[in-house]
């Protein structure tokens, strides 16, 4: 029914809302050190002091290449080890180690580094740029993961990259796998809407005009790349679709045990429109047991997502380069900075400095 349809959207939407606010610190901190790559062209000491990394006019403004050449450095030794020329997939028999076993083995390994590798018409083109792509956050501040998952699209199975800020995850979950509610930010462009309820994978409902918000990592990477990600064109805009992994109560779908609702709430993905608040999808998100009758067998969720962590301890997302290399390529960019400055007033034939001007009311001064 709509009433609950809208009572289930309005739970989610609000806990979405919850998670994402408790995680604000994190995407903030992730955008801050991307100033520490140096990777932005900027003008020695340019403008005042409030839009300039610098207190002086003309001061120097580079910086120490620590962090970045080290997370270059593990993205070049993770992709060789991950992402082989001859394919990722190595191939195992547990079983019986019989002749006909083991070259099924052999075959199977060879077709799964064909898909990935080959580069072929109708294989996974995507896998190694994508995979290259996600080893650079993952060295970067890691909280990386892969989604793998059958695309209704493509009509075949994927592994792609997802970054952490577009995964929501509670705050109350140490792995995945024990989430109550996890939650994937997908910019989905409206043609890519329109074929997804087309064939029937969403509910074929008018939505509102989309309004995508950019977070602090998105805008931050915009201004670093120079690449502006804003669209102005009403068609361009892509749609905010929240695709949560949770666990629901529906009247009519309860959980049963000897005929009778047992009150437990089962695995769902629900899939809504953020501006418009209309539900796409509601699936059943658990393995169907071997046998109808054992009603022992609780429902277990199917989660998609793998995390791929540079470091695991703190924290979900765990922890990459930048909290390890972050405040030594601060100091290292300090101490270069004055080394250059020195140099450059060393330098100088003079200068006359007015007493009036001892006093001033602003940190920015000129000799």
């Amino acid at each position: 029914e709509e009433s609950e349809l809208s009572r289930i959207v309005q739970m989610l939407d609000e806990g979405v809302q919850q998670d994402e606010q408790r995680r604000s610190e994190w995407l903030e901190q992730r955008a801050q050190g991307l100033d520490l790559l140096g990777m932005k062209l900027e003008r020695p000491g340019g403008g005042n002091v409030g839009s300039s990394s610098t207190a002086v006019p003309g001061q120097s403004t580079v910086r120490d290449g620590l962090l970045s050449e080290a997370i270059d450095r593990f993205q070049a030794n993770a992709f060789a080890e991950l992402c082989p020329a001859e394919g990722p997939c190595k191939i195992v028999n547990y079983g019986t180690e019989t002749t006909g076993a083991d070259g099924l083995a052999e075959e199977f390994e060879k077709d799964i580094n064909f898909y990935l590798a080959s580069g072929a018409k109708g294989t996974a083109t995507e896998y190694y740029p994508d995979t290259r792509k996600m080893l650079w956050w993952v060295g970067y501040s890691s909280g990386m993961f892969k989604k793998v998952y059958k695309c209704p699209l493509r009509n075949r199975p994927v592994s792609e990259s997802v970054d952490g800020r577009d995964l929501i995850v509670s705050q109350d979950a140490t792995d995945l796998h024990n989430a109550g509610r996890i939650t994937q930010q997908i910019n989905m462009r409206q043609s890519i809407m329109k074929r997804m309820q087309l064939l029937g994978n969403y509910r074929n409902v008018p939505l509102t005009s989309p309004t995508p918000i950019p977070n602090a990592v998105t805008a931050k990477e915009a201004t670093i790349t120079g690449l502006n990600k804003s669209m102005d064109r009403p068609e361009d805009q892509t749609y905010t679709i929240y695709e949560v992994y949770c666990e629901l109560d529906i009247p009519g779908f309860e959980h049963k045990k000897d005929g009778e609702p047992t009150g437990l709430p089962l695995p769902y993905r629900v899939s809504f429109d953020k501006d418009s608040r209309v539900i796409l999808e509601i699936r059943r998100n658990w393995a169907q047991p071997q046998d109808d009758d054992d009603e022992d067998d609780l429902p277990v969720a199917k989660i998609p997502f793998v995390l791929f962590p540079y470091a695991s301890g703190l924290g979900l997302y765990g922890t990459g380069l930048l909290q390890r290399l972050g405040n030594y390529t601060q100091a290292l960019t300090a101490m270069l900075r004055e080394s250059i400055d020195a140099g450059m007033f060393a330098s100088f034939p003079g200068f006359l400095f007015a007493k009036p001007m001892g006093r001033q009311l602003q940190n920015e001064f000129r000799v």
